[in-house]
């Protein structure tokens, strides 16, 4: 990766020390690197997190015209608020993204909003009030010179959890999304199912269920580590260019589940085409009751309680495209390997390795 702004580096510096305060001592602290390859384009990404929270992601895009993104969060907690704020950005060839997001406040009210400078700029209001177990936030803001609305509403149990909001505005933007689990008190202890659906328009909108074995989720899985109120001006519920606050699922379907498997169905309609997608993965492991938790020291420990209860095996298809892909993945802690290979001849393979490391401070 190409050395970053020298403004950024102060950034970084100043975001690990914070990460590294007493304050957040007993938080579990990790780093990850990547390697993704998917339509021939390579991207290498490091991660640092403090406990759940991202506190810097850099990646790096491979291509005759690299694309690299730098993205740093601060805590609140630094002047004793809650929330964080962000900054990111975006170097291209042709043009530089850059960019900050905010949320910050106490208890029940928070205050939260984003400058964004790309090829379409954005500046931005929200307000969030919060309470145990429902949010509800709204704002809006100007992009390039059109007033864009938006709102959302977030409501949880014990074993449940719902989202639900939308955006309007000039330029076509109009978009609603529905949110919903049905999750396990502890995660792992029984099933679960997650329910997601989209609409942009009349023409295009999706819908997708996923049910789990040891379903390994809760509420977090639609609300979103910093929930979807800090808005898609561009990208649905993700700021622009904000590498820093697009906080990924698990990597893959799988991730869903320390079970026996996972099974998707989704329905999308884009632009007047219809496609149904089947998704199906198991753990052979699991599936003929091998799946200890508890790790024993030796090498026959690590590969009979580790390494073979995470052997997964699957494939979805596509069913009026008619194309099926085959899937699987292996991890040899702190490794991870999985990888995506089409059965159409032409088709290319889709590969993510994955480094992980609890940091010793």
């Amino acid at each position: 990766m190409t050395s970053t702004p020298s403004s950024l580096r102060v950034c970084l510096a100043a975001v690990l020390v914070t990460a590294l305060s007493p304050a957040s001592a007993t938080a579990q602290r990790r780093a990850e690197a990547e390697v993704e390859r998917k339509n021939g384009i390579s991207t290498s990404r490091v991660e640092l997190y403090d406990g759940a929270t991202p506190i810097m992601r850099a990646e790096r895009e491979h291509r005759t015209d690299p694309v690299q993104r730098l993205g740093l969060l601060f805590p609140g907690r630094i002047v004793g608020l809650d929330g964080y704020v962000s900054a990111f950005l975006e170097d291209r060839v042709d043009r530089t993204a850059y960019g900050t997001g905010f949320e910050i406040g106490r208890r029940i009210p928070m205050l939260g909003g984003s400058v964004e400078r790309d090829s379409i700029g954005f500046t931005g209001l929200y307000l969030k009030l919060r309470r145990p177990n429902a949010e509800i936030g709204f704002g809006g803001g100007d992009r390039e010179g059109e007033w864009i609305t938006h709102a959302a509403l977030y409501l949880k149990g014990p074993r449940w959890s719902a989202a639900l909001g939308g955006a309007r505005g000039p330029g076509g933007v109009n978009f609603e999304h529905l949110a919903a689990t049905w999750h396990p008190l502890q995660r792992g202890a029984s099933p679960g199912a997650r329910l997601i659906a989209e609409r942009r328009s009349s023409d295009r909108y999706a819908a997708e269920l996923m049910v789990a074995d040891g379903a390994n989720f809760n509420h977090f899985a639609v609300w979103g580590q910093f929930g979807m109120d800090q808005f898609p001006h561009r990208k649905t519920f993700e700021a622009v260019g904000d590498v820093m606050r697009y906080v990924r699922p698990p990597t893959f379907l799988h991730g869903y589940s320390v079970g026996r498997g996972v099974v998707t169905g989704r329905y999308e309609l884009r632009n007047g085409v219809r496609e149904i997608t089947l998704d199906a993965r198991v753990f052979p492991v699991r599936l003929f009751g091998r799946n200890r938790r508890d790790a024993r020291p030796g090498v026959p420990a690590y590969l009979i309680d580790r390494v073979l209860p995470s052997i997964m095996l699957g494939g979805f298809r596509k069913t009026q495209a008619r194309t099926n892909t085959w899937v699987g993945e292996m991890a040899l802690p702190p490794f991870s390997i999985y990888a995506e290979a089409p059965a159409q001849e032409g088709a290319r393979p889709y590969l993510f390795f994955q480094y992980q490391q609890a940091m010793p401070f």
